[in-house]
């Protein structure tokens, strides 16, 4: 039953978390929140948009905007990823949250074979 506790933290994925974070630093400090708005996308963005740059990996002009719809849809992820029933993950039958878990083999698709 350990699934829940490593699947759970998930949420605080992607950019929603600091920059909430951001955002109550600017209300306690009363700094101006666009300002602090910028600086925390800056500093969760950056770095990916460097290390994709560094590895050479495809970077483009849809990166960024790629990136942040990513992260604004990982909250509807996990939390659609709790409320659903059982799904097929690499062979294996996996739910959230139950009390017994049992893997159960999926069924294979026939091979073609020339």
């Amino acid at each position: 039953m350990t699934f829940p506790l490593f699947f759970t933290p998930e949420i605080l994925m992607g950019a929603l978390p600091p920059l909430l974070v951001g955002l109550c630093v600017a209300v306690v400090t009363d700094v101006d929140m666009p300002s602090i708005a910028i600086a925390t996308l800056v500093a969760i963005y950056l770095p990916e948009i460097l290390l994709a740059y560094a590895r050479n990996w495809h970077l483009s002009i849809m990166t960024l905007p790629a990136m942040i719809v990513r992260d604004m849809m990982i909250p509807a992820v996990w939390f659609r990823s709790w409320m659903q029933k059982p799904v097929e993950w690499r062979g294996n039958t996996m739910a959230i949250g139950t009390r017994f878990s049992e893997l159960k083999e999926a069924p294979t698709a026939p091979r073609c074979e020339p």
